[in-house]
């Protein structure tokens, strides 16, 4: 008979099957597992780690990660978050892209250097969406031209229709901006925009 020696209440050692040590292995990963995913999911509420959302509205980051991202001076303390898309695991300041009411911010860590590229939404010359990206499988392209000559090239989770809600979000930003800062002239009471 194969199996571990065990007591029995007699004091004599008796043998147990294969088949209950399995038993107790199986259930000592499951409830493993188990415990683990419940820790997951504290840490998510908590804001310890990312949630598993793809798109956030502003008012949806935890505070942690609001502090995190002033921290790491990808935002700063005044800057309002419309939508926020962060393709983190562990941490949020691993890589995200955000629209304020000013401006548009894509950031990455590149050999452990975080690299921030902020765009004031005035000085982006065009928006454009490749929703067929073969570079990035399941990604879509978004291609931001700006006035001094960047060009930002994007790759957007289409998760959820993400990659389409935040180019419509920019758009919209990015047309508000632009409105704002079209000349007007008035003449004799009347306001009249300038073509």
């Amino acid at each position: 008979m194969s199996g571990d020696l065990k007591e029995n209440e007699e004091g004599k050692k008796k043998r147990f099957s294969g088949k209950k040590a399995f038993y107790i292995v199986a259930l000592s990963i499951i409830a493993t597992l188990l415990l683990s995913l419940i820790f997951l999911q504290v840490a998510t509420l908590m804001g310890i780690f990312p949630d598993t959302n793809v798109l956030y509205s502003g008012e949806d980051i935890h505070s942690r990660h609001l502090s995190q991202l002033e921290k790491e001076g990808i935002i700063d303390e005044k800057d309002e978050i419309s939508l926020f898309i962060s393709g983190g695991l562990f941490s949020i300041t691993e890589d995200g892209n955000l629209i304020t009411p000013d401006k548009f911010i894509t950031y990455q860590k590149e050999g452990g250097e975080l690299k921030i590229f902020p765009v004031l939404l005035s000085d982006i010359v065009d928006v454009q969406m490749n929703l067929e990206d073969e570079t990035h499988p399941g990604f879509s392209m978004l291609i931001i031209k700006a006035k001094n000559n960047q060009t930002f090239g994007i790759p957007v989770p289409k998760e959820d229709e993400a990659d389409k809600k935040f180019y419509q979000a920019l758009i919209e930003a990015w047309k508000e901006k632009i409105e704002l800062k079209k000349p007007v002239l008035q003449i004799e009471g009347d306001v009249e925009e300038i073509p």
